[in-house]
């Protein structure tokens, strides 16, 4: 018989400690913008979400903060429980390092970086971090290092995202508080009592995950090939669950994505064709993942295939 030895680790220091906020990134474009994202932002706090914006922050300390703009915006971009980026051409352009004009942008291209780095340092995971479109035309620029990840539309997912800031800032998975550092007899007894449970729980988990993890992961890698339509697309939205991941075509004409199988899901799923200028070019509801090459035509004469596999 075989031992396994392994270590249940309780509340401690070594977690991540973040600022319970929903931090709100753009780039400073014009004044109806700035207005735009204001309304935004208060719709949020309307909602229960506690926001930090420049904005609000001018609004209670005229002079600004005492440590800098810099040091204020990197410290919410790389601290704070969510980000929102107010995702803009501009603000895709300072994530990407491209070429502007000399003071223009800066904030932006600071909290580009720290968000980055964010993402880095978590394995590539974004959890935390959003994109918010205004405009369904801007969903095309996503910037590519963030096009994995899924996006809301600021007005018709607005309830999604009150949802998930409120999650997050209100004790969701990135929130930690810490435990008193005094602590009596019976709360040391209670704790023990925890972490008794916690490891009788884990060991139940050992045999669970073997049963639970094939289900999780699968999934299915999926070629779509356009092969008539008026207008050339160059970004395949696929929608699942309420989850919208946008694709832009590889080469031409064909694009390659994955989609979730798991049984605890949708099956069914809406696939969204886009020209160069945002427009919707045609959409199709499809149903789970085909086994054989398949074709797919709408009543607007585009027609499309989708087949298994990414090569």
């Amino acid at each position: 018989m075989r031992w396994f030895t392994f270590v249940v680790r309780t509340a401690g220091n070594h977690m991540p400690r973040r600022i319970p906020k929903a931090f709100i990134s753009y780039r400073h474009l014009d004044a109806q913008h700035g207005t735009r994202v204001r309304a935004f932002a208060l719709r949020l706090r309307d909602a229960g979400v506690d926001v930090a914006l420049d904005q609000f922050f001018l609004d209670e300390h005229h002079t600004g903060p005492d440590e800098g703009w810099p040091k204020w915006s990197s410290d919410h971009a790389s601290k704070s429980a969510c980000v929102l980026i107010i995702g803009t051409v501009g603000w895709f352009d300072s994530f990407d390092k491209m070429p502007r004009l000399a003071g223009a942008g800066l904030g932006s291209a600071c909290e580009a970086d720290d968000i980055r780095t964010r993402i880095y340092e978590a394995g590539g995971r974004a959890e935390g971090i959003r994109v918010v479109i205004f405009d369904d035309a801007d969903a095309a620029h996503i910037s590519q290092g963030l096009r994995q990840y899924p996006y809301f539309r600021a007005d018709r997912d607005f309830a999604r995202i009150a949802e998930w800031a409120k999650t997050l800032t209100c004790g969701g998975s990135l929130h930690h508080q810490t435990e008193p550092q005094q602590n009596s007899s019976a709360d040391r007894s209670r704790r023990d009592r925890r972490i008794a449970l916690g490891l009788s729980a884990a060991v139940a988990a050992i045999g669970a995950f073997t049963w639970a993890w094939p289900l999780a992961q699968s999934s299915c890698m999926l070629r779509l090939k356009v092969v008539e339509a008026p207008v050339e697309p160059v970004v395949a939205e696929v929608t699942m669950s309420g989850e919208t991941r946008a694709h832009r075509f590889s080469q031409r004409l064909q694009a390659v994505f994955e989609i979730s199988q798991d049984s605890q899901r949708s099956r069914n799923w809406n696939l969204l064709l886009r020209a160069a200028g945002g427009d919707p070019i045609a959409s199709f509801d499809i149903e789970g993942c085909p086994y054989e090459s398949r074709d797919y035509r709408s009543v607007d004469g585009v027609h499309i295939q989708l087949s298994r596999g990414g090569g």
